[in-house]
Parts: structure tokens; C-alpha cells; sequence
């Protein structure tokens, strides 16, 4: 992979900040019309403040001595003040940056070949991007292309302050180690690695021993509550990291990745799944979905909804179907999976456990609508959240935590 040079920005002028990223695995971005064309300013924009939320709110919380609501406020102050806020708050205003996409590589539209009926990656496609009849729905930026993304104070009033730089500087380099864009990045898709990086003090790790290293740094770095949820996805002691495979093939990596989680929580068909013996985990899961889709109210909310919501269940024996939803319709994912790919051509599969409060107070339950019945409420509050669901997963791969909880992840957590 060549190297690119910044240059210097010369002193007086308004500080820089720019980084290399490389599209590691490919990645379904829409426009307003939903096409993939480009990857385009607002959807890293939106990245970049999901991560600065993540790692902001623990600092916050520490600020406001644990009060929650006060936390929550001044977050929001924060973030508004910093990235930006529409008209109708706070009578609204810019960003404190300007962020620009150019440089870009290798980043023209690709159909993505249709999985086989044995490829676990229609199964992180899901629902959306893939169809098991007419295959994947739409093109995508391909693996290996990379951009430039360049971000720029704005000078006088606008100017950030050197606390709001040092913090932009952090959440670009996370965003690179971590991040992704696009449909279904939390399961891997649209992963972003950063290979070079300048204006500031964080360097873009050049092999998986640096990239490993960078991880710890950051822990290191973050102020999290032990043992407390946090009421979104953010950063927390009760954070789990693993570095789950390593190769060189950021896509065989996934697939790897895939496979797992498809045959540890997929029922199958004919007692199969990706053509080998099904494990059948769960199986009061599926049995309270097949019973709603017989008009039988279920006797428990699924272990599986703490992988996110919603669940559609079809079941071929009695073509019955069933939607498991929260109130609000979804609830992502606290299971981020990204590939990420250094400069020397190693690659890493991560899974980062960000465990938060399930939904919201007076809004802890499920409901089930099976096709042509009536719908059924069933509760979900917080101490039926089993969050070993995820690290049992987890532990398949078979390798020690980088980062560990400090507190039991179990059912429930301090909140």
C-alpha cells in the first residue's frame, strides 16, 4: 500500500487534522436515494459523533458526580457545541470543523458476488442487502478503497478550543481503529481501518503488535464507571474486547467471524446450518416463536434479543412467521465486529461488547407479531437482560479478552 505524505501545516494557519482510511470490508453506504456512489461527508460526520458520544459520556458522569440527567445534559451541550446543532436548538449553529472526503481510490461501485448457500456472509448481509433467491440487493464500495478525510478548525469565534481539538483528534483515531460505515457495520461490513495519521499527538498503529498496543491505550485512556450501564451505547467498565482471529484476508476474516455467530444462534433447516450438524442453543426461543405464530401467547422474551432487535422467524415446517420487535421498533446491536487491516498487510477480527441499558424505562418489553394472529406483549425488563448470551459467543474463539469487564457480566448490571 503506498504511503502518503501530509505536509506540515504552517504555523499561524488553522490546525489540521488528516488521515488516511482503507475500506477493509465492503461496504453498503446509500446516498438520499439510497445508491452507493461515494462515500460522502454527513455519514462520517455521523460516525464521528456516535464515537465522540462513546467516549465522552464516562467523563461526563465523573463531571456530574454520577448524576445521570445532569450528565446527559451537558453531553448534549458538548456535542452540540463542538459538532454542530440544527435550527429549533438552541437556535442552532455550525460545527466547530470542517470535514472534507477527497483522495479516494479504488472506491467505484461493485456488485458483491451472491453468496453460496454455505457462505455465512448472506448472514451478516441479512435482511435488506441480501435476498436467498435473488442475492445481494444492491452494489457496494469494494475492499481496498481507501480516502483521505481531512478535518479542519474554523478560525475566530468558531475556533475550537484545545480541549475540543484533543477530543476530535481521539474520536477521528477510534473511529479509524474501530469504526465503520454504512448498512450493517456492527457486524463487520463498511469496516474502516486508518493507516496514517498527522496534526496531532495519536499515531495510526502500522502492524497488529502496534494496533494491539493502541487498543490498550485507549482502555487506558477512557474514564468509565465500573459496574454502572450506561443509557446508550458508550464506553463503560463493563466493556469486553477481544481480538478474535488474526490473517490476511480482512474478508476470510469475517466470514470466520460470521460462521461462528450463525451456527451459535441459528435453529437451521433439516437440522442444518452452513451444512453442518445444527447446534441448536436455543431452543425455548424457538419454541415460544412457534408457539406465537399459533396464536399461543410466549412464556418468555428470547435469550438471542440481546444480539438487537428486531428478530423475524420463518419456519418452513408450517411456513409460519413471527416478528419480535421492542416498542421502538430496533434496538442495534451491543456487538460490534470490525476487521481491521494494518499498513504491513495483518489483519485482526475484533469484537467489542458495549453493554448499555437494554430499552428504555417503561418500555422494557417485547412484542411478538406473527403473521395473520394477534400480537403479544412480553416483558423484557432489565435483570432478564442475559448478557453471557453474547460473551458465551464469545468464547468460542478461543482467546483471552484484551479488555475486561470490571464487573460480572450476567443478567443485569448496576444502573
Amino acid at each position: 500500500m503506498s504511503q502518503t505524505t501530509f505536509p506540515p501545516v504552517p504555523i499561524g494557519l488553522p490546525r489540521e487534522l488528516n488521515a488516511k482510511l482503507l475500506v477493509t470490508t465492503p461496504m453498503f453506504i446509500g446516498d438520499g436515494e439510497q445508491q452507493t456512489r461515494s462515500i460522502r461527508p454527513p455519514a462520517i460526520k455521523g460516525a464521528l459523533r456516535f464515537w465522540w458520544r462513546a467516549l465522552n459520556w464516562g467523563r461526563q458522569l465523573k463531571q456530574a458526580q454520577g448524576n445521570e440527567k445532569a450528565a446527559l445534559a451537558a453531553l448534549h451541550q458538548a456535542e452540540a457545541d463542538l459538532f454542530g446543532s440544527a435550527a429549533g436548538q438552541d437556535k442552532g449553529h455550525q460545527a466547530r470543523f470542517q470535514l472534507r472526503v477527497e483522495s479516494m481510490e479504488n472506491g467505484s461501485p461493485v456488485n458483491l458476488p451472491n453468496p453460496g448457500p454455505n457462505d455465512s456472509l448472506g448472514y451478516l448481509l441479512g435482511q435488506g442487502l441480501y435476498n436467498f433467491k435473488t442475492g445481494v440487493q444492491r452494489p457496494c464500495i469494494p475492499s481496498g478503497a481507501t480516502f483521505i478525510l481531512t478535518l479542519k478548525e474554523k478560525p475566530g469565534s468558531h475556533k475550537p478550543t484545545a480541549k475540543q481539538w484533543e477530543q476530535l483528534e481521539e474520536t477521528l483515531w477510534v473511529f479509524g481503529l474501530l469504526g465503520g460505515l454504512g448498512s450493517r457495520a456492527r457486524k463487520g461490513l463498511g469496516s474502516i481501518a486508518i493507516q496514517e495519521l498527522s496534526g496531532g499527538s495519536l499515531q495510526a498503529p502500522k502492524s497488529a503488535a502496534e494496533y494491539e498496543q493502541a487498543l490498550k491505550t485507549l482502555r487506558d485512556r477512557l474514564e468509565t464507571p465500573a459496574s454502572q450501564l450506561p443509557p446508550f451505547t458508550a464506553f463503560s467498565g463493563l466493556c469486553r474486547l477481544d481480538l478474535s482471529a488474526q490473517g490476511t484476508q480482512p474478508l476470510s476474516l469475517l466470514r470466520e467471524v460470521g460462521q461462528q455467530q450463525q451456527l451459535y444462534r441459528s435453529w437451521g433447516r433439516e437440522e442444518k446450518v452452513l451444512g453442518r450438524p445444527a447446534e441448536q442453543n436455543f431452543g425455548d426461543d424457538h419454541d415460544n416463536a412457534l408457539a406465537a405464530t399459533r396464536g399461543n401467547r410466549p412464556k418468555n422474551p428470547p435469550k438471542r434479543a440481546v444480539f438487537g432487535l428486531p428478530h423475524n422467524y420463518f419456519f418452513s415446517s408450517t411456513k409460519g412467521k413471527v416478528d419480535i420487535n421492542a416498542p421502538t421498533e430496533r434496538r442495534a446491536s451491543p456487538l460490534f465486529i470490525h476487521i481491521h487491516q494494518c499498513p504491513d498487510g495483518s489483519s485482526i477480527a475484533v469484537q467489542l461488547l458495549m453493554p448499555a441499558q437494554f430499552l428504555p424505562k417503561g418500555q422494557e418489553k417485547l412484542v411478538y407479531k406473527p403473521g395473520g394472529q394477534r400480537s403479544f406483549d412480553v416483558p423484557f425488563t432489565a435483570d432478564q437482560v442475559d448478557w453471557s448470551v453474547i460473551t458465551t459467543y464469545m468464547n468460542r474463539f478461543g482467546v483471552d479478552p484484551l479488555w475486561q469487564p470490571h464487573a460480572s457480566l450476567t443478567q443485569g448490571a448496576t444502573s
